[in-house]
C-alpha cells in the first residue's frame, strides 16, 4: 500500500471519528448543563436540546435558535439531593416568553441507563387552557411514554374572567408537587396571591398513583415545549422530605377533615 493511499485513509478516519463524536455531542439532551443540576429527556423532538444554566438563584432553561421543534420535555434535579419516596418539590414561574412554554414539578424521578421515568405535574398548554394543570406518569423507554392519571380545572384562580375568556393571572406563579406514599398531591398559586392550604380545591388537586410509582426517586422541575429561541426561568426552586405522618401530608393526600379525598387514577396515552 501506498504511502499516499495510507495517509488518506487515516485522514478518512479521522474525519470520520470526528463527524461522529459532533453529532454524539449535538443530538438531543441538555446542553450546556449546570454542574448543580441532573437532567434527563422525558420526550425528544429530532435532535434538539435545551440548555439549563444558573445564574444567582435563578435557573434558565433555553432551547438554542438551531432547535427545530417544540416537544422536548425534560426533568430536572439537584445531584445534591438524595434519592426518597415521600418527597416535596417547589419552584417559581418567571420568564414568560412564550405561549406554548410549559412549567411544572418532577417528582420520583429516576434515570438509568438512558431511560428516564418521572410523577409529573404540568400547567396544560393545549389551546391555551393555562387554567388546566395535569399530572401525568413519564416512561422515557416505553413506547407510549405519557400516561396522563389526572386533571384538574382551577379556573376560579386561573380564568377570573370566567367562561368565554382566556386571560390568566400574571405571572410570577409558584407550584408545590408532592408524592407521599400512594398519592401525588399539588398545589399552584399566582405570587400575588398568599399560598393556599394544602387540599384547597380553588388551587390543586390529588389523586392516586398507578401501581409500580412507588420507587424513591429524585425530587425535581419539568420544562417542556420551548421553541426555537424561547426560555424559561424558576426561581426560589426548593426541595423536602415530607413525613407521611404530617397535617399538611394529610391534607394533600385527602385524609385530614374538610379537604377533597385523592381521584382515582385515569389512564390515558395523552401527552402532557
Amino acid at each position: 500500500m501506498g504511502r499516499w493511499t495510507w495517509t488518506r485513509r487515516r485522514a478518512a478516519l479521522a474525519a470520520c471519528i470526528t463527524a461522529c463524536l459532533i453529532a454524539a455531542a449535538c443530538g438531543p439532551g441538555v446542553s450546556p448543563l449546570d454542574a448543580a443540576f441532573g437532567a434527563g429527556l422525558l420526550t425528544a423532538d429530532g435532535r434538539d436540546i435545551y440548555g439549563i444554566t444558573l445564574s444567582g438563584a435563578r435557573v434558565v432553561v433555553t432551547a438554542p435558535e438551531s432547535n427545530t421543534g417544540g416537544n422536548t420535555r425534560v426533568a430536572f434535579w439537584r445531584v445534591a439531593d438524595a434519592a426518597t419516596t415521600d418527597q416535596e418539590t417547589c419552584s417559581t414561574w418567571i420568564s414568560y416568553s412564550s405561549l406554548s412554554r410549559q412549567q411544572g414539578a418532577a417528582l420520583r424521578v429516576r434515570q438509568s441507563g438512558g431511560r428516564t421515568t418521572a410523577i409529573t405535574v404540568t400547567n396544560n398548554v393545549t389551546w391555551g387552557a393555562r387554567w388546566g394543570f395535569n399530572i401525568h406518569v413519564m416512561d422515557s423507554a416505553s413506547s407510549e411514554p405519557y400516561h396522563k392519571i389526572g386533571g384538574f380545572i382551577l379556573d376560579e384562580v386561573f380564568r377570573p374572567g370566567g367562561e368565554g375568556t382566556t386571560a390568566i393571572p400574571p405571572h410570577p406563579w409558584r407550584m408545590c408537587a408532592r408524592a407521599v406514599g400512594s398519592v401525588v398531591s399539588f398545589i399552584v398559586w399566582p405570587l400575588a396571591d398568599p399560598q393556599p392550604a394544602w387540599g384547597d380545591p380553588r388551587y390543586g388537586g390529588s389523586v392516586a398513583l398507578p401501581a409500580g410509582w412507588d420507587l424513591p426517586g429524585r425530587a425535581g422541575w419539568y420544562i417542556a415545549h420551548l421553541e426555537p429561541g424561547d426560555r424559561a426561568g424558576f426561581e426560589d426552586l426548593t426541595t423536602a422530605v415530607v413525613s407521611s405522618s404530617s397535617p399538611s401530608a394529610a391534607a394533600a393526600s385527602g385524609r385530614s377533615a374538610g379537604t377533597t379525598p385523592p381521584r382515582a387514577p385515569t389512564w390515558i396515552a395523552e401527552a402532557p
